[in-house]
């Protein structure tokens, strides 16, 4: 069986989480676990079993620039990338400090808009910071950033909602509202896919959630309204959608979350329409979703985590139905759920983000001030 420990913050103990609601899970290189709120940043300290608390002061240059987290990222030196709904940061562990960078009107080296939405390292070890108002990369050499694919103007179809650095070395960018660019980090170049009406060799939606590779090096976009892959080689696409006719088809089109396990095949979390397994050998969707009065289906249909475990195990967190695991062997799926009467159970049912340390233990990340189990 597993053993839960639940997290949260507490208004007496300084060595609690600073904020009980959850957004990210980072592992760093050298195992130790960064956990975003939305009160601050907090590192684990497993030999003390305790939280050191990062957060924004407005009286130190120093501190946190806000207390938003969006993204974590470690880039090869050593450092963290903190990016917050109002600037991103730069953490040196040595000196313990931070490093504030923000949008400036007047620096044209300046990040292009402070509200940082995502982060990530690209196989050069470049870090590139996804904005509401394009992608920046930062230039180690003078400590300032070069621009790419932004306006001047702030507009929403320059904000970027996910990135995604592919085995050739492009950068892939997902928009809340624009489609997706392959940018190619050595000429600077973007190729711009969208949807186009009447096109059905078009991205199906503007809306992008997720983006993923798969061992063939095709790309795969989780979108607001649909499954897309999406073939570089011969610039081809392939629409996966809900068809109610079809029982081997997707069953739902808005997808939150697509992770490929072991054997190759995809998990595609949906909202409203559980979890979907795609075999693409046989080209089709396997659906687990919740079944009334079976505790061995998935608990929830509302899909917003998935992660598989060194074991094998799928986890899946849910919103509103807490956590699942799926064991291949007996096609089952057990159920942790937040009991009011139980301080050992999980602290909320809306499980935000997963993440597997290199102990084998699972930290699960609730929000609607869960905390962290």
């Amino acid at each position: 069986g597993y053993s839960v420990t639940v997290y949260k913050h507490s208004p007496l103990d300084s060595n609690s989480l600073s904020n009980s609601s959850i957004r990210v899970l980072f592992e760093d290189s050298r195992g130790a676990l960064w956990i975003g709120t939305d009160g601050g940043l907090n590192r684990y300290d497993r030999d003390r079993d305790a939280f050191v608390r990062f957060t924004h002061d407005p009286s130190d240059t120093n501190s946190l620039s806000n207390n938003t987290i969006a993204a974590i990222c470690e880039d090869t030196p050593g450092h963290f990338w903190i990016g917050t709904a109002d600037g991103l940061n730069r953490y040196d562990v040595r000196a313990n400090r931070f490093t504030r960078y923000h949008h400036d009107s007047r620096g044209a080296r300046s990040l292009s808009a402070s509200l940082v939405s995502t982060i990530c390292k690209d196989r050069s070890g470049a870090v590139w910071i996804g904005t509401s108002n394009g992608l920046n990369e930062y230039d180690a050499a003078n400590d300032c950033f070069v621009r790419h694919l932004y306006g001047e103007k702030n507009s929403s179809r320059n904000a970027i909602s996910c990135l995604y650095s592919d085995t050739k070395g492009y950068l892939w960018i997902g928009y809340f509202e624009d489609g997706v660019k392959r940018f190619d980090i050595r000429s600077n170049e973007s190729v711009h896919l969208r949807d186009t009406p009447g096109d059905r060799n078009s991205l199906a939606d503007q809306r992008v959630l997720s983006i993923i590779e798969d061992d063939q090096g095709k790309m795969w976009f989780g979108l607001f309204s649909s499954l897309d892959r999406y073939d570089p080689a011969t610039q081809t696409f392939a629409h996966y959608r809900s068809d109610p006719s079809d029982p081997s088809s997707l069953s739902s089109d808005r997808i939150y979350s697509i992770s490929i396990d072991r054997t190759g095949a995809f998990w595609i979390g949906t909202w409203h329409g559980g979890v979907n397994r795609y075999d693409p050998r046989k080209q089709k969707f396997l659906l687990y979703n919740n079944v009334p009065d079976n505790p061995h289906s998935l608990s929830n249909n509302d899909v917003l985590a998935l992660l598989e475990d060194r074991s094998g195990f799928m986890w899946v967190g849910t919103s509103g139905g807490g956590l699942n695991r799926y064991d291949p062997a007996t096609g089952r799926f057990t159920w942790y759920q937040h009991n009011n009467a139980d301080p050992r159970t999980i602290s909320s049912d809306i499980v935000m983000a997963l993440c597997e340390d290199r102990q084998g233990n699972l930290w699960v990340g609730c929000s609607a001030d869960g905390g962290l189990d």
